[in-house]
């Protein structure tokens, strides 16, 4: 069984990332602001955990950090529509397992979490 957090305030990506991830081999939960995917970390242990940047309660990159100190074994995919500085690509690079710029397929998605 594989676990996948999706922490975004966008209700429209939390409700098309989970459709599309459900399987039955598959647990999705969404989270809409870091309080409440750092509980869901404490609480189970995700394979996979797609993480927008900005948060209404906090800055996504923090949360990486976080994420990765505490569930190492977590693979953090980054999302984000906005630009990024060339300093924090290199932060995102060492700290999450991928990039995912919005807007995406959702194709392209189960593919990417088909090779995680």
């Amino acid at each position: 069984m594989k676990n996948i957090l999706i922490v975004d305030d966008e209700d429209l990506i939390c409700y098309s990332l989970s459709a599309a991830l459900r399987r039955n081999d598959t647990f999705v939960k969404t989270a809409s602001c870091a309080q409440d995917a750092l509980a869901e970390i404490n609480r189970t242990f995700y394979n996979l955990c797609f993480l927008d940047i900005r948060l209404p309660d906090a800055d996504g990159l923090d949360l990486m950090k976080t994420v990765k100190a505490t569930s190492p074994a977590t693979k953090i995919i980054i999302m984000t529509a906005n630009e990024i500085e060339e300093d924090l690509m290199k932060d995102i690079h060492q700290n999450s397992w991928y990039f995912l710029p919005k807007p995406f397929e959702l194709d392209d998605v189960r593919l990417l979490v088909d090779r995680a």
